[in-house]
């Protein structure tokens, strides 16, 4: 299994997961669904050169992961007794 295919796998399998979180919120959902389609095409471009974005694809990845868990955490957040 080739790296892109890795990572496409392993964010449809954190998608399923917190889907069930998002689902009383679909603007939330809507927001990680952007995020999902976002890292998609990233790791599509990891089949450029190495060098091509100097090292800002990377960078745009793990931002996307950061916002992925502040939006999972926003949906706790407004399920809790916290409010």
């Amino acid at each position: 299994m080739n790296r892109t295919m890795l990572i496409v796998l392993c964010m449809v399998v954190s998608t399923a997961a917190m889907a069930i979180e998002w689902r009383k919120h679909p603007y939330l959902e809507r927001a990680a669904a952007q995020i999902q389609a976002a890292r998609g095409q990233l790791a599509a471009a990891d089949d450029f050169k190495k060098t091509q974005f100097g090292g800002h694809r990377v960078k745009a990845l793990e931002l996307l992961e950061l916002a992925e868990k502040e939006i999972s955490a926003a949906a706790a957040y407004a399920e809790s007794d916290a409010r």
